[in-house]
């Protein structure tokens, strides 16, 4: 059943709890403010105004499940609570909207779940710290509600802070109510949020319980609430990570990262029982969704309650337990260097991403072959490096297909069928012949000049010398500046033109922090080798002996110095990132 009825009405006599399996807290202060502006709107118009709609479930006598609008509602108890914080104690106004708005007993109104604890001392004034993305947004979006606040209190007093609550009390919602969570899903589906647009991974759960309440009597619904309830704290768990200085995963921390990734790289690496492995690769999450997942149980609820069942269980067990691994994979990069060079330094393919969630939910990732030590991990990162940076190709499809075949595959099979593939785009001879060529703006440069780095030192650089030298920048120094003030033929170059051809190649790259390479700016080449406030006190020790070799040597960097450090390098990178 469904009615139009302002926000008192709505809470009356009801408390209201955000399920576990809902989806974090997630408004930003921009959504705050448009509440704000709709309800500034309403006073200043002196006419209703309509918020949006809301989905509850029925549970214990006046209490409802907040299947839909619980961002809303969220917050607008945290600007209800931030408006009477305005008001004295004992103002009669405070104490009776309080009652009607805000609290029923001693307890909130809206009981906030998982966040309950964090948001009671939010609204007490205890000092506590944000543990997850939607407590830290929690706390902005009641940082935001009692500026202004307090901005309106400076501004008219205790008459326009009342007159904000008596306008909020006339705001209009419909409301939608049902009997259980499944069919509150499945109404939730139909209806338009007011307020984030409703992803691809919504969809895809109301979907799934449609089809549970429809063919299996909602016996799935609370096991497909749960595991995407933990898809949802998985991906605030990624997006809190890259927060994180020095830790920023360019894959992830981009905007256009959502949800519905998550849900396209699980289909990637998803394999099941008389479903046909492959499909469109370079298709959206949204193709994934009509074609893989909505035509699957259309398939399945025709032929068998059993498969259907099976299938459901299986999908989202394992789409909760892919997501899971994701997240700790990520994590993992806090106190794994390896990992945190693939992932942060290398940033490797979103190609890849599928494979290599599937092989650390399984456990193999660190697996190497018999004889071997080579493990998929670094099978991976030579894959990449060669294929995804050096050539800089797509090859969806191959890689489609093994990622399709990874949830039951052998480490043997995966590491034979990923050396295929590389090999297949990138071979020995043309790599070397690739590494030999321009290499400025290859993506892999700065793993590759990290690396080199390491292996001049003899020493493997800790998680904190990593994060230190990501913090302070890994730029590509050009040892022969790009903008010579000198002429090229003293250095054997036949003209411009020539040394232009040059300077991009490996041998005339060096690792520099980003306040090192400002400093060098165009500073000649003996000057960077010789003066002990540049090349010499570098953080890189690669760049340090470049400097020792110079003086020790002929004092020279010419157009040949530069082409036997490109055929050096070349050939070190290939030894680094071989076919195994």
């Amino acid at each position: 059943m469904s009615n139009t009825i302002d926000i008192q009405q709505f809470l009356v006599g009801k408390t209201f709890i955000i399920p576990l399996y809902q989806r974090d807290y997630a408004w930003t202060t921009i959504q705050v403010e448009d509440l704000l502006e709709d309800i500034a709107e309403a006073i200043e118009t002196s006419s209703p105004h309509y918020l949006g709609t809301v989905v509850l479930s029925h549970g214990e006598p006046g209490s409802f499940e907040i299947v839909d609008g619980q961002q809303r509602l969220s917050t607008l108890t945290l600007l209800i609570h931030a408006l009477l914080e305005e008001l004295s104690t004992e103002d009669q106004q405070r104490i009776a909207d309080t009652a009607i708005l805000l609290k029923r007993g001693s307890e909130l109104k809206l009981n906030f779940g998982k966040n309950s604890s964090f948001v009671r001392n939010l609204f007490s004034g205890s000092n506590t710290t944000p543990e997850t993305a939607g407590q830290r947004k929690l706390r902005d979006a009641h940082k935001y509600a009692r500026e202004r606040a307090k901005m309106l209190s400076e501004k008219g007093g205790r008459d326009l802070i009342v007159k904000w609550m008596g306008t909020i009390k006339t705001l209009e919602i419909i409301q939608f109510d049902a009997k259980d969570t499944g069919r509150a899903i499945r109404m939730f589906q139909t209806i338009n949020d007011r307020g984030l647009p409703l992803s691809t991974m919504d969809k895809a759960k109301a979907l799934l319980v449609f089809y549970s309440n429809r063919h299996l009597s909602g016996e799935l619904d609370s096991n497909i609430n749960n595991y995407f309830g933990q898809c949802f704290d998985a991906f605030d768990g990624m997006r809190e990570f890259v927060r994180k200085p020095a830790f920023l995963i360019n894959n992830i921390a981009r905007d256009t990262f959502g949800e519905d990734d998550l849900l396209r790289y699980h289909y990637l690496s998803y394999s099941f029982p008389d479903i046909a492995d492959g499909g469109d690769y370079y298709g959206s999450t949204q193709t994934v969704f009509d074609s893989f997942l909505r035509g699957t149980l259309k398939q399945f609820s025709k032929s068998s309650p059993e498969k259907l069942r099976d299938f459901i269980e299986d999908y989202t067990q394992d789409l909760s337990s892919f997501c899971n691994a994701f997240q700790r994979v990520i994590s993992t990069a806090e106190t794994n260097p390896r990992l945190y060079k693939c992932l942060v330094v290398l940033g490797i393919s979103a190609r890849l991403y599928p494979l290599l969630i599937r092989l650390y939910q399984r456990g193999m990732l660190f697996e190497t072959q018999p004889d071997s030590e080579t493990d998929l991990l670094q099978c991976l990162e030579t894959c990449d490096v060669r294929v995804y940076k050096t050539r800089a190709t797509d090859p969806a499809k191959d890689i489609g297909d093994l990622s399709h075949g990874s949830r039951h595959a052998s480490t043997q099979k995966i590491s034979k069928d990923l050396r295929s593939f590389t090999e297949s785009f990138m071979p020995d001879g043309y790599f070397h012949t690739l590494l030999e060529q321009d290499m400025y703006d290859n993506r892999a440069l700065t793993l590759i000049m990290l690396e080199y780095d390491e292996y001049r030192a003899n020493a493997k650089h800790n998680i904190e010398t990593l994060r230190g030298l990501v913090s302070q920048q890994i730029t590509r120094e050009h040892i022969l500046p790009q903008t010579p003030s000198f002429a090229v033929t003293e250095c054997g170059f036949d003209n411009d033109d020539d040394y232009k051809a040059h300077l991009h190649k490996l041998g005339n790259m060096t690792p520099l922090t980003k306040r090192e390479n400002s400093r060098c700016n165009d500073a000649s080449v003996y000057t960077k080798m010789t003066d002990k406030n540049f090349y010499s006190s570098s953080h890189y020790v690669s760049t340090r002996l470049l400097a020792h070799e110079y003086k020790a040597g002929s004092k020279q960097f010419q157009k040949e110095d530069l082409q036997q450090r490109t055929q050096t390098l070349a050939e070190w990178v290939q030894q680094r990132w071989p076919l195994w």
